[in-house]
């Protein structure tokens, strides 16, 4: 295997668990019950300490990876991952408003 495929591999699997992470924290915030939204936040905060970990795992492997590309899979992946932060953002936003 590739230092490229290697590090999308990487990247893949740290994505994955940054939108689990993130799709957590929206069910947290849509939750009707407390007890619903600190179980939600808390998987979120697991998810976020796993990926955190892959990050690290990434750099320590392969210390420079300014050069290496992102294949399809992780671009998509990516991009779906910014697109929940978003939707999380206008959540957040729209409960503020509701509250005010």
């Amino acid at each position: 295997m590739t230092k490229t495929g290697i590090y999308n591999q990487l990247k893949q699997a740290e994505y994955k668990l940054d939108i689990e992470a993130i799709q957590a924290l929206i069910w947290a915030e849509q939750s009707y019950y407390p007890e619903g939204r600190k179980d939600w936040t808390d998987r979120a905060e697991r998810k976020q300490s796993e990926a955190m970990g892959m990050f690290k795992a990434l750099k320590e492997l392969l210390p420079d990876t300014s050069k290496l590309k992102l294949n399809e899979e992780s671009t998509a992946l990516m991009w779906e991952y910014m697109e929940l932060r978003q939707e999380l953002k206008e959540i957040k936003e729209n409960l503020q408003k509701a509250v005010a």
